[in-house]
């Protein structure tokens, strides 16, 4: 198998919107150590931001990060946006940070969600700091 057969395989997964079968050939291609290219990346990540699976998203990330892909704005806004809406602050605030540090630009949508998160989860020191940054 390579790249693109795999590539292809994947996308299929969630062009169909099957979160398990996406889940059982990711970890398929990733046993066989084939490689898979940041569209498909990409992909998967919306999928996994919509379906609520912020330890996939992180995961996924964390690969292109590894691969030394370049993460499009898309990309950040859904591992931050997964992250805040599963209550997990410091991995949203991570994901956020590192897309500052790629150039990515600040907007509303983002800084709002962030705000809020540190907000419920009472970290105001979070929230300053998060703040200064802008």
């Amino acid at each position: 198998l390579d790249e693109e057969t795999c590539g292809i395989v994947l996308k299929a997964c969630v062009k169909i919107g099957d979160l398990q079968l996406l889940l059982k050939t990711y970890e398929k291609v990733k046993d066989l150590n084939v490689p898979i290219g940041a569209s498909t990346y990409k992909e998967m990540v919306m999928m996994f931001e919509n379906e609520g699976e912020w330890e996939q998203t992180l995961g996924v990330v964390t690969e292109m990060w590894n691969c030394e892909y370049d993460v499009d704005y898309q990309t950040y806004k859904g591992l931050i946006f997964v992250c805040v809406k599963a209550g997990q602050l410091e991995h949203a605030l991570k994901g956020f940070h590192a897309m500052r540090a790629a150039g990515g630009e600040l907007n509303r949508e983002v800084c709002k969600a962030l705000f809020t998160a540190c907000a419920e989860a009472e970290a105001w020191d979070r929230a300053f700091d998060l703040f200064d940054c802008m």
